[in-house]
Parts: structure tokens; C-alpha cells; sequence
């Protein structure tokens, strides 16, 4: 599969210890992503491969990811956090024009709202009935 950007250009931005095989398999990840979602928003080659770099490098960051601590009774975890997991979406983000990269991978859940009432006054309504 031809992907638009390089192990070399990858190497470049990222400091890895994953071998050739497994770094050409998380810019292959990146290709077929960027492929499926961002061509034919109106980007340049350029930009598209830009966006597959830095894509392809937030995927390798959240690759050693995980659990850091964990506590059994009244259970307690914490998770890595990575920074440059995050610089990483926010420039391929950057570049996409259509908000596809930053809408997949950046945008927070859906929050349901949710609503109530305090107070002295407060009467329930099925009670009125």
C-alpha cells in the first residue's frame, strides 16, 4: 500500500524504539484513515501528508499507553498521561480544514445534561398530582 508519508519523515518528529515493520504498520493505520476520511475535502497532497505524519505519530504515543496504578478495595486507577500524544492530534488537527482529525480524536464525549432542583422550595411534582 502507498502511504503518503515515510518512516524517515515519521523518525523525524518521533523518537521510537519500534522496529521498521511495526512503524511502517502505524503509518499504514494513518494512510487508510486519512484515505477513507479527508480525501475529497479539498486538501492538497501536502496537507494530507502532514496530517498522516502526525497522525501516524499519535497512534505510536498511545500505543504505550495504559494502566499505570491500580488499587482493588474502593478501587483506584490511574492511566499515563502523554503530552505529546496530544501535541501530536493538535498538528495533524491544524491542517484539517474539514475538522474530521479533531472531531474523531480530540472532540469530548457527549455530555447528557441533566437537571434538579435544591432548595427549601423545592416540591416534587408527581406529588401534586
Amino acid at each position: 500500500m502507498a502511504t503518503r508519508t515515510t518512516e524517515a519523515a515519521v523518525l523525524l518528529v518521533l523518537d521510537t524504539d519500534l522496529s521498521s515493520p511495526q512503524l511502517v504498520q502505524f503509518i499504514v493505520d494513518a494512510n487508510v484513515w486519512v484515505t477513507q476520511e479527508l480525501v475529497g475535502e479539498g486538501m492538497s497532497a501536502t496537507i494530507l501528508e502532514m496530517i498522516e505524519r502526525y497522525l501516524a505519530c499519535s497512534l505510536i504515543r498511545l500505543r504505550d499507553l495504559g494502566l499505570r496504578s491500580a488499587k482493588f478495595d474502593d478501587i483506584s486507577e490511574q492511566y499515563q498521561v502523554d503530552p505529546e500524544l496530544t501535541d501530536y492530534l493538535r498538528n495533524a488537527a491544524a491542517f484539517d480544514s474539514s475538522g474530521k482529525v479533531r472531531a474523531q480524536f480530540m472532540a469530548p464525549r457527549t455530555a447528557r445534561s441533566v437537571k434538579y432542583r435544591a432548595g427549601k422550595t423545592y416540591q416534587d411534582e408527581a406529588a401534586e398530582v
